[in-house]
């Protein structure tokens, strides 16, 4: 079965583009891959703020403590969220580059087809309990919502700090139903049928 796919080109550091052969995407799939890219551009800057505001928050705390024995009272909970977003997107970045959490004892020992399959099956699952996790919440932010609790700092409600879980889960299941999507495409690519 002939597939038509589409190489990807992958910037280096040095800005040069480099084709990545083992990479073949279907075309109806290059609109979800590029989203991906800014999507990926976006985390990026994303975790440089968060890192920078809570490095800077931190700081700020522990020297009204040690010099004027009072600290600001909206920090400690800003922190905490912001401890929250940074783990959440972290969380999404690491799915991006495939350093989540897995067991690699098993496809150690399969064959490539076989283990691309595997990893489709793996992939699939990973989707649908991550699917299901930004469904539990969503409505645990709903929840969060009609209770009219305040999050403690810039005058901002508690569901609105906690929109990262929903937002984060959807991200990362795409990104694994992405991923069985493409080791689907290359089971059924000529490299891929000749394994």
């Amino acid at each position: 079965m002939e597939v038509a796919t589409l190489e990807i080109k992958e910037e280096t550091s040095m800005g040069n583009a480099q084709e990545q052969p083992s990479e073949r995407v279907v075309l109806w799939l290059k609109p979800f891959h590029q989203l991906d890219r800014h999507v990926k551009a976006l985390e990026s800057c994303v975790i440089v703020v968060l890192m920078s505001a809570m490095l800077l928050l931190g700081t700020t705390q522990i020297l009204l403590w040690n010099l004027f024995h009072q600290g600001q009272g909206w920090i400690d909970p800003c922190l905490r969220h912001l401890v929250l977003w940074t783990a959440m997107i972290g969380g999404t970045m690491a799915t991006s580059a495939d350093r989540h959490l897995n067991m690699d004892v098993l496809p150690r020992l399969l064959s490539p087809r076989v283990k691309k399959i595997t990893d489709i099956l793996v992939d699939l699952a990973a989707a649908l309990v991550v699917g299901i996790l930004a469904a539990v919440t969503v409505v645990f932010v709903r929840q969060e919502a009609a209770s009219g609790g305040m999050a403690g700092f810039l005058n901002l409600a508690r569901w609105q700090v906690q929109l990262i879980l929903p937002v984060a889960f959807t991200v990362m299941s795409g990104r694994f139903l992405l991923s069985a999507l493409d080791n689907l495409s290359s089971i059924f690519s000529p490299e891929g049928e000749a394994q």
